[in-house]
């Protein structure tokens, strides 16, 4: 039966191509046509993490798994071996281990060893409990009000979202506006904060148990930081698990959600310079909402990889937030 599958290069982490094909063989010849690498030069054609296939075993694979074209050039894979040996004794969310397994090779060996032994405390930890009578120790110094992680979490993401409403409002506070301008900043305001309650603060960013499209964690607690704001993911490849110890919690408190089109440069200064400017009837005022408090616009990053310069190449779209412009999309 034909099924679609992905292959790259050993060499190529990031470089996939589709085929379909039927069995190791027809995957073999389509792959390296596809990779440009001659046949007599492939030594073998593995998982992610190493493992060998046979065709046999290929029958077995599900549709779009990721294949990696080995040529006899290429180093062997002791690092990806030794990581999916050692993750293979955890208890661990499989697409965060075959990421480790698929990156190993291309990780800093210092970075990695500490990686995993942030892995090892958190699976030896008391991580999986929720109440405050199962982790004591968890909710050191917290308020008795607290009776679970997720609600300790939930209330930690809404803390850092209602701190950006707070600085837009100090940001506004400090605008030199005339009556009509502060009727009109008044009555954005209050939309924003009907909003904000009605997304209840956007408290599930941080929560296992209530998992909604926009958290930022896995069901297990586990955040991975997304990278500056100009790479597509982090190369340090930082984890943490907040969820697993009193230790990790502190450390997350110093994990940034990082504006990439940036808060203080370039979102609230547009914002009073259009109410200013009496452009406030032509604004599409959920597109700012957006860009200060959701998702699209947010980067959970590891203090080390929140870059506190000019976000130079994330800028404000006029097209998508002056009304004339929308209309004429």
């Amino acid at each position: 039966m034909m099924k679609p599958m992905k292959v790259r290069k050993k060499s190529e982490l990031h470089s996939r191509y589709g085929i379909v094909c039927s069995n190791l063989q027809e995957c073999q010849t389509k792959g390296c046509k596809k990779l440009g690498v001659q046949e007599e030069e492939l030594s073998c054609i593995t998982l992610q993490d190493g493992t060998e296939v046979d065709d046999e075993y290929f029958q077995t694979l599900p549709a779009n798994t990721v294949l990696v074209f080995k040529t006899l050039s290429d180093t062997p894979d002791k690092m990806a071996e030794q990581v999916s040996k050692i993750l293979s004794t955890v208890t661990m969310d499989k697409n965060i281990a075959n990421s480790l397994i698929e990156k190993a090779e291309h990780i800093p060996p210092s970075t990695l060893k500490t990686l995993l032994l942030n892995i090892a405390q958190c699976s030896k930890s008391n991580h999986a409990a929720e109440l405050r009578s199962e982790d004591p120790s968890w909710f050191r110094g917290m308020e008795r009000r607290f009776a679970s992680k997720s609600k300790w979490m939930e209330f930690s993401a809404m803390n850092r979202v209602r701190s950006y409403f707070r600085e837009a409002k100090d940001a506004w506070s400090k605008a030199d506006f005339n009556t009509p301008q502060h009727e009109a900043l008044t009555e954005i305001r209050l939309l924003w904060e009907r909003k904000l309650k009605e997304k209840e603060f956007l408290k599930y960013y941080f929560s296992r148990i209530n998992q909604q499209e926009y958290t930022f964690c896995n069901k297990d607690g586990w955040f991975e930081c997304e990278g500056e704001y100009s790479l597509d993911n982090c190369p340090e490849q930082h984890m943490i698990n907040p969820y697993s110890s009193y230790q990790e919690r502190a450390v997350f408190s110093t994990w940034n959600m990082d504006h990439q089109i940036e808060k203080a440069r370039t979102v609230l200064p547009e914002m009073v310079n259009l109410i200013k400017s009496g452009r406030d009837g032509e604004v599409c005022w959920d597109y700012f909402f957006k860009l200060l408090f959701e998702r699209e616009n947010l980067r959970l990053v590891h203090i080390a990889c929140h870059d506190k310069k000019e976000h130079t190449s994330a800028q404000l779209d006029e097209k998508k937030y002056l009304k004339n412009s929308l209309r004429a999309l």
